[in-house]
């Protein structure tokens, strides 16, 4: 509960004004944090991201598959409420906007480490190109919509990789 002044302000503020749904995430991401003395970090980002798409209230159907299925589970735990809207709305961006996106979040950052082939985008497992950015306000800017679509916001965040990324 960060912007607190002090760590009692911080408790209550994550305690009474957290969406259930969201502190429930929260408290269900410990046990994975456990996983990490004995799995790669990629393996176990991977099984969490699984947990929380099937785990989703509403259901948003099978764990996805393919080239758009990190990016999809990750945009699911980013846009927390507003994942039903932006997940529909994914499938109206750009090919090029959606494929940004699906290579970016595939990237793990980690040397030698890489999602399942049957999630991500080929050249993310090949090339293990780095470094994998951290869009630090991404959740904060897909959680709170405001009068914006959901294609606008993705294209924005999509713009962000691709200026981010130097061009060879």
């Amino acid at each position: 509960a960060g912007a607190e002044p002090t760590p009692l302000a911080g408790c209550e503020k994550f305690v009474t004004k957290f969406p259930l749904p969201v502190l429930n995430s929260f408290l269900r991401s410990f046990e994975f944090v456990e996983r990490i003395a004995t799995q790669t970090e990629t393996h176990v980002m991977e099984e969490y991201l699984q947990m929380r798409w099937r785990e989703h209230e509403p259901s948003m159907g099978p764990v996805p598959l393919g080239d758009t299925a990190i990016a999809k589970m990750r945009l699911l735990c980013m846009a927390q409420m507003n994942a039903p809207v932006v997940l529909r709305q994914f499938a109206d961006l750009t090919d090029d906007d959606r494929d940004i996106l699906c290579v970016e979040m595939a990237r793990t950052g980690c040397v030698g480490q890489s999602f399942s082939s049957s999630l991500c985008p080929k050249e993310v497992g090949q090339g293990l190109e780095g470094p994998a950015f951290l869009v630090y306000y991404g959740p904060a800017f897909l959680q709170n919509l405001g009068n914006d679509s959901a294609v606008r916001k993705l294209s924005i965040l999509a713009e962000i990789y691709r200026e981010a990324r130097p061009r060879c």
